[in-house]
């Protein structure tokens, strides 16, 4: 692993135990959910259908409503890092972009609050869980349970190749090193 990877993550452990997320069982678990979901979904076009005003075939996608979809979003990514299937994190893209599925509590779908951003949903949500998809055997190859993958970097530290079988590895490491960099340097808590 290179210097500056193991550099990160070193200064991402410590941040995470000031955090306190190591003060549960599962709290890493849930912490990579939450990264996994601002990844893949909540950072990218969504973002602009909920700052955009709606249209007559588009609902307003409130505040209270892209809460209730984050967290459920979460609990389904909290589910999906403790499987063993190597290809849950695909069905979860699959339930992240069903048109059919009635957002919790808000009696709408992504058609009703994405209506003219679904192209751009789907590229984004395929690229970034493209970026974030591994198989636990990569994920033991590639890393220790001394180094956990960070939040705002999904699975994606251990990564060796993309959906298409290119290797990726090297890339996503530094992407990741760079958004971890920034995530904890913003502030962000």
């Amino acid at each position: 692993m290179g210097k500056d990877i193991q550099e990160t993550l070193d200064w991402a452990r410590q941040r995470l135990e000031e955090l306190g997320v190591f003060a549960t069982e599962d709290g890493l678990r849930w912490a990579a959910a939450h990264g996994l979901v601002l990844s893949v979904w909540r950072n990218g076009p969504i973002e602009d259908a909920h700052a955009s005003r709606p249209t007559s075939r588009r609902k307003a996608l409130h505040d209270g409503t892209m809460l209730a979809h984050n967290t459920w979003l979460t609990r389904q990514a909290f589910d999906v890092l403790g499987s063993d299937d190597q290809f849950r994190l695909y069905a979860l893209e699959d339930m992240v972009l069903d048109r059919d599925t009635v957002w919790p509590g808000c009696e709408g779908t992504l058609t009703d609050f994405g209506w003219g951003f679904l192209g751009e949903i789907k590229k984004q949500v395929n690229s970034a869980s493209t970026c974030s998809g591994t198989s636990r055997r990569d994920c033991r190859r590639t890393t220790s349970s001394s180094s956990p993958a960070l939040p705002g970097s999904g699975p994606a530290m251990t990564m060796t190749v993309c959906r298409n079988g290119l290797p990726a590895w090297k890339r996503r490491c530094d992407g990741c090193a760079a958004r971890t960099r920034s995530f904890f340097a913003s502030g962000v808590t």
